[in-house]
């Protein structure tokens, strides 16, 4: 039997030294923080890899054995059926998987130490000694109902109330296999004895999350995929909770990505958000309505600052205000601020620009008789109003005066004034000559079209007797004098095609072709 075992290890370990040199090998280098390149080839950039995390710490903590550091005895092996759900006292393995009171590891007890060391090599413990280990064992038949899932969770020794802005932070990490990114979340129920901790032992056929069982609920979860990359990661997660809540549980979100995931846990903190260290960006100016946005840096003596848009480094912003053109100020801006002690990162402030920033109506257009004039845009959550009626596009059909009030999902609103008149658009048509005298006399010099409209996304090509492109333009104002390749071209018939929209009225392209004759 001992011999068995010795054999199983052995094997264990050399099939997780293979996966360790691969795993370090595609590491090129470490990752540097603050110039917006992926340094190390993982794939995470700046505030975005595990490397560059700046921690966070409360003043107190309402949950007990946050570090899983008390517990009863070492395991005995094998742990079927149940014998150590309850072994790291008050907390608690819930819902579902059949062996999950084996995932409770401790270096400090031999046979966990040798298998930590085969299963995780080159791992250390996040804190103390101790750390969990969970499964989410969904396969390739997933269904959320039924798949087999890990938490762990405790009752509160005092709960939290209904209302009251919380945070919990904790340690995540995947170590050698299984690197998939993944989400966590917080579930929590008003009655310690409620399933899915089961006191009994017995888990039974407990499947799916905690929210499938009678008065759970899900109190947050992280809003980015996790990506550890073989290093502990810091989760935080804010939720205000619905309810006054006794019991919580930590573990796999319920989003349904199936995937076989392992992950460890350690280090649990959770208290009011408001005994948090957090640091808070402060705008100086700008709005979703108007742009024009400035944010100011928390006040930190002696600290040096770094801005991030989306955890990507503004390379060079380095300064305790941050001016953001609007045409790139939509996204999540964070700065990290480094003093003698340590490195200290904001709460993310989220940078949000009204759609109708990006809208363009004119004073005066015209419609076409028989016909539609559209304005705006049909995009970003935009309604219009106008002589009582409201759309995601205007459509006009007549001559006059417009007022239309344009509104966004925001609570932005623009007004606009438009006088329409009524035109003969066969004059919108572009022409082009069927031919030109390129003699340097001020007349029929250039060959390029011609409209009475306004003309937008506009191309015209011109083509030898084989088929070959000589001249291309995109302005209407803008032809050709035939001139290739610096000579005179020849004399004779060449083809053109153009392409053109008129830009008040006509929302897809119109296509023509022809001949033009060169004469000199």
């Amino acid at each position: 039997m001992r011999q068995g075992k010795i054999y199983y290890y052995l094997i264990l370990k050399f099939i997780f030294l293979v996966l360790l040199f691969f795993n370090t090998q595609s590491i090129s280098s470490q990752e540097i923080c603050d110039n917006g390149i992926d340094d190390d080839g993982n794939g995470l950039i700046d505030l975005n890899d595990p490397g560059c995390q700046c921690h966070f710490q409360a003043d107190t903590n309402l949950l007990l054995n946050p570090s899983f550091e008390t517990f009863k005895h070492c395991k005995t092996y094998p742990t079927w059926p149940y014998l150590n759900f309850d072994n790291i006292d008050p907390w608690r393995f819930g819902v579902n998987n059949y062996n999950q009171g084996e995932f409770y590891w401790r270096f400090s007890c031999s046979e966990d130490s040798e298998r930590a060391v085969l299963a995780m090599p080159g791992i250390t413990v996040q804190n103390g000694s101790g750390f969990v280990w969970l499964i989410e064992n969904q396969g390739t038949n997933y269904n959320e109902n039924t798949s087999q899932k890990g938490y762990i969770g405790q009752c509160l020794q005092s709960p939290l109330r209904k209302g009251i802005k919380y945070t919990i932070t904790f340690y995540t990490g995947q170590f050698v296999f299984n690197a998939y990114p993944f989400r966590l979340a917080i579930f929590g129920n008003n009655n310690c004895d409620a399933a899915p901790i089961d006191k009994a032992g017995m888990l039974g056929s407990m499947l799916g999350c905690p929210t499938h069982f009678s008065g759970w609920v899900q109190l947050g979860a992280n809003t980015k995929l996790i990506y550890t990359n073989g290093a502990w990661t810091q989760i935080k997660i804010d939720f205000v909770p619905p309810e006054d809540i006794n019991v919580i549980e930590i573990g796999p979100d319920c989003t349904g990505v199936a995937q076989r995931i392992d992950f460890l846990l350690d280090n649990f903190q959770l208290a009011e958000t408001k005994d948090f260290h957090l640091q808070y960006i402060q705008p100086i100016t700008g709005t979703p309505c108007t742009g024009g946005y400035s944010l100011q840096a928390p006040t930190i003596p002696n600290a040096t600052f770094q801005w991030f848009k989306n955890g990507i480094a503004l390379v060079g912003q380095k300064y305790t205000t941050l001016t953001i053109p609007d045409s790139i100020a939509a996204g999540t801006y964070q700065v990290r601020m480094i003093t003698s002690s340590g490195c200290q990162l904001s709460e993310p402030y989220e940078v949000l620009m009204s759609p109708l920033l990006q809208i363009k109506i004119p004073k005066d257009t015209f419609v076409c008789a028989n016909d539609t004039l559209q304005l705006g845009k049909n995009n970003g959550g935009i309604s219009y109003t106008w002589r009582g009626l409201t759309d995601t596009i205007v459509n006009l059909y007549n001559s006059g005066s417009y007022f239309i009030t344009a509104s966004d999902t925001l609570g932005c609103k623009s007004n606009y004034t438009v006088q329409v008149s009524s035109q003969n658009c066969k004059l919108c048509d572009v022409y082009l000559p069927s031919g030109f005298t390129p003699n340097g006399d001020g007349l029929n010099d250039i060959f390029k079209g011609s409209s009475h409209c306004p003309i937008a996304e506009y191309h015209l090509v011109i083509y030898n007797r084989w088929g070959k492109s000589i001249f291309e333009s995109t302005k209407i104002n803008e032809g050709w004098n035939g001139i290739l390749n610096g000579q005179l071209a020849e004399t004779g018939a060449y083809v053109y095609k153009v392409s053109y929209k008129n830009s008040n009225t006509e929302n897809t392209l119109k296509i023509v072709s022809g001949t033009v004759v060169l004469i000199r």
